[in-house]
């Protein structure tokens, strides 16, 4: 059984529904389409048993609510919020409350409440994400980065630092633990971190950062093109704390590199 949640026809749905009738031995999929335009609690609850009283179970839920940019109206995010919340209903009722399928509609909702200028429901509602992900695919799952950069950014305009930093420190573990067989792929994540410390005043980490990224790649590349920016923004980070002997140092490191 699929159910979607939208405002037209469902086309997209049926599409899909056709993929799956397209696949050899697979069952007829039902389809049950819902106006957003109309819906209201009442509404998803009462999907939610018609569903369970006719079909036993929900197999799948397309949500095509979508958080497009600042230029949305307040009437427009509220809509995609009703949309997530909606998802989020019928799965709870259908599932239950730590379902896997739940983290999606969550990350969704937690989106649209911070554009929305709520971002303390946001925090909850990514926390909420972030526990889920632990129940089903283990605490040091790494899919659950992306959710925890958005909490991060949450505590920012909440305006708990410490907190937004305890949050980094935890995507720094996830990932030294996730790429620890080729390091190599750990350098676009410190990059991530370095940009954030810097970002947020952290200079100190940030140059011990961009240190760090500078020895994995010279012990895995040589001095080679990556080095070259990593010099550069160890050069930029000591010219803003006004150590320009430090700066020329880097900076002629970085030309050296590259020449």
């Amino acid at each position: 059984m699929l159910a979607e949640l939208r405002d037209d026809e469902g086309k997209p749905l049926y599409s899909v529904g056709d993929e799956i009738e397209a696949l050899e031995g697979a069952p007829r999929p039902s389809i049950a389409v819902m106006d957003l335009a109309v819906a209201d609690s009442d509404a998803y609850t009462s999907l939610a048993d018609g569903l369970a009283g006719e079909f036993g179970r929900l197999d799948g839920l397309v949500n095509n609510a979508g958080i497009l940019g600042e230029r949305y109206s307040i009437e427009q995010y509220d809509a995609a919020i009703q949309n997530y919340e909606g998802a989020i209903e019928i799965i709870e009722d259908q599932l239950d409350r730590l379902d896997a399928q739940l983290i999606n509609p969550l990350k969704g909702l937690g989106a649209a409440q911070l554009a929305n200028g709520r971002p303390d429901e946001a925090a909850a509602t990514f926390t909420r994400a972030v526990h889920i992900s632990h129940v089903n695919e283990g605490p040091h799952n790494i899919d659950q980065v992306p959710i925890l950069e958005s909490l991060a950014e949450t505590n920012l305009l909440l305006g708990e630092l410490d907190q937004a930093r305890n949050v980094h420190e935890l995507i720094y573990n996830l990932n030294e633990r996730y790429y620890r067989t080729n390091m190599l792929d750990l350098v676009p994540s410190l990059m991530r971190r370095a940009r954030w410390q810097h970002r947020t005043g952290y200079y100190n980490d940030e140059r011990a950062t961009w240190r760090r990224i500078i020895r994995i790649i010279e012990e895995k590349q040589g001095n080679e093109h990556g080095a070259a920016i990593t010099y550069h923004q160890l050069g930029r980070i000591a010219e803003e704390r006004r150590d320009f002997a430090a700066a020329e140092k880097w900076y002629h490191k970085d030309l050296k590199s590259v020449v």
